[in-house]
């Protein structure tokens, strides 16, 4: 149990130097500029969140497991939920 705990204490000493220097760069303002600005509104956020989220899964699955073939795998998105859909189209409006 000794080691599990040192090891969450560096994750958690790591990811708060990272957070510190990345908000200390900008990097939170650059992201919410970015985001903020994609062409669609909120419909094109979710569309490339979810594509990121689509490509950095198979990035991630081919460089660490390479005893799977992505070809013989179809990921199947679950369908949006209405609320999420009609959310998003009535906060995408003119401002």
């Amino acid at each position: 149990t000794t080691r599990l705990t040192i090891m969450v204490i560096f994750l958690l000493i790591g990811s708060t130097a990272f957070a510190l220097v990345f908000r200390g760069l900008g990097g939170d303002l650059w992201i919410e500029h970015t985001l903020s600005n994609l062409p669609g509104g909120a419909i094109g956020f979710l569309i490339i969140v979810n594509l990121i989220v689509y490509f950095a899964r198979h990035l991630t699955r081919l460089l660490l497991d390479r005893k799977h073939d992505l070809h013989t795998e179809y990921t199947i998105w679950p369908p949006f939920p209405a609320s999420m859909i009609r959310a998003a189209l009535l906060t995408s409006g003119p401002k």
